[in-house]
This record gives structure tokens, sequence and C-alpha cells, in this order.
């Protein structure tokens, strides 16, 4: 056995793969092997790096999480750091309680249950919901609030009434329940599905495509507004498509009774 086979024989026996070497090859890496334990010279030596200095995507979603931890959520299964990131401040901790009577040595007490849940909407409507882009002018806070209570409800009489693009089916069952295309289950969808058909006929066909490409399909206030207007400029598209979206809006919630027409 030679020096150089004895010298790599003693490294693996005593430090295995996976575990960190103490012994080195020279002071600074890529000289000759010797038993002799690590030195590094002033000139080899490399300052670690002090952790959340960086700008790195890393950091900022670990410092996104932590800060949204200590606002409340403790789950081991919360949101991912980059869902975090990609919300934009748009996520929230809602605590709620309720009470519950649970039988206890054969009497009934009443125990308060708590619990907290985690809502993201960041979802392009919302985003322009939350920052009272919807109305603009005096009392603007109120009349955001109104025109969004109207797409809300446009949305869930196009969701009732089963148009919308996902039907989820319950694996767990051995025989799923269908129906034929093009026909309605029950009442209560055909009661929602007039309920939308009414709905869409107060809007112009401007006004309906901006209304479902934003408040049905979350798509961007901008995309629409280019493939509407042509303008190629962000904040003339956007501002194209505020505009016919709030004026649908307004036709809206004067049809399901929430405004008055302007005289």
């Amino acid at each position: 056995m030679t020096w150089n086979v004895r010298v790599e024989y003693i490294l693996a026996m005593k430090h295995p793969p996976g575990r960190p070497s103490q012994l080195s090859s020279s002071a600074c890496p890529g000289g000759q092997a010797s038993l002799a334990p690590r030195r590094r010279s002033k000139s080899c030596r490399t300052r670690p790096k002090r952790p959340g200095t960086s700008a790195d995507p890393a950091s900022l979603a670990k410092a996104a999480l932590a800060r949204f931890r200590r606002a409340g959520d403790k789950a081991s299964e919360t949101t991912t750091p980059e869902r975090l990131l990609r919300a934009g401040g748009m996520a929230r901790v809602e605590r709620f309680s309720r009470a519950v009577e649970v039988q206890r040595r054969g009497r009934m007490e009443t125990r308060t249950v708590e619990a907290r849940r985690i809502r993201i909407e960041d979802s392009p409507f919302a985003r322009l919901r939350a920052r009272n882009l919807l109305a603009s002018g005096a009392d603007a806070e109120v009349r955001n609030a109104l025109l969004a209570a109207a797409a809300d409800r446009y949305r869930q009489h196009w969701h009732y009434a089963g148009l919308g693009p996902l039907h989820a089916i319950d694996p767990s069952r051995e025989r799923v329940s269908g129906t034929m295309v093009g026909l309605l289950r029950t009442e209560r969808q055909l009661a929602h599905f007039q309920a939308y058909g009414a709905a869409v006929r107060v809007l112009d066909e401007d006004a309906r495509r901006i209304v479902e490409a934003v408040v049905l399909h979350d798509r961007e206030p901008v995309d629409v507004g280019r493939e509407l207007s042509g303008y190629r400029q962000e904040k003339q598209a956007t501002a194209v498509a505020l505009y016919v979206l709030r004026a649908g809006l307004r036709e809206l919630a004067v049809h399901f009774g929430l405004m008055k027409r302007a005289p």
C-alpha cells in the first residue's frame, strides 16, 4: 500500500461521506495531501455572509413568512413563502370562534372553539376593490363597496348557473350522477341561469366583455384594455378598462337594486 493510498484510506475511515473532514490536503485547497489539521491562511479564509443582508428571493420569502406567522398564524401547514410574496400584501389571518356544547362527566358544558384561517384574495378584481379603484370622486368608498357587491352578485349567478369552467367530482364515491350537456339539473340552477341572463342583457357589448374578463375570468385590466382599445401603453389601456368596467358595474348595481340611476 503506497503512501497516497494509505492517506486516502485513513481519510475515508475517519470521515465517511456526508461528514465534513478535519484533514486537509494543505493550508489552502489544491496542495499535497497531509495528515495535519486544516489551517487556512488569512488569504484563504472567507468571511461567512450574514443572513438577511442580501436581497435574494429566498431571504425575502423567509422574512415575509416570519412576519405573517407573528401576525397570528402558527400552523405548520401555512402558506408557502412564494405564495405570500405573490399575494403582495393581500393575505390576512382571520380569527373566529364558535360556542359548542360538549358532554363532560354526564353534564353538558359550553366550550368556545377558536380557529384561524388564511385568506388570500389577490385576483385583479380583488386588488381593485381593496384599493378603492372601482369608484372615484365623492363617497368613493361607499360606491366602491356597492359596485363590488354588484360584481359579487353577478359572479354568484354565473357560478351557481353552472357556467364556470370547473366542475368538481368527488373521487371517493363509486358512482357520480351526471347530466347531459346543456341541461340544467335543478330549479335553483335554472333560477340563477335566468338571473344571470337578465343581468347580461343590461350591459352593452364592450361592458360585457370587460366585466366578464375581469370579474369572472380574473384577467388583468391592462390586458383587456389593450384588446378593447388597441392602446399598447399600460396607463392608457388600464384607464380604458377601468372606465368601461365602472360603467358596467354601475348598470349592474342599478339592475340589482343596489344603486339608483343618476338623473
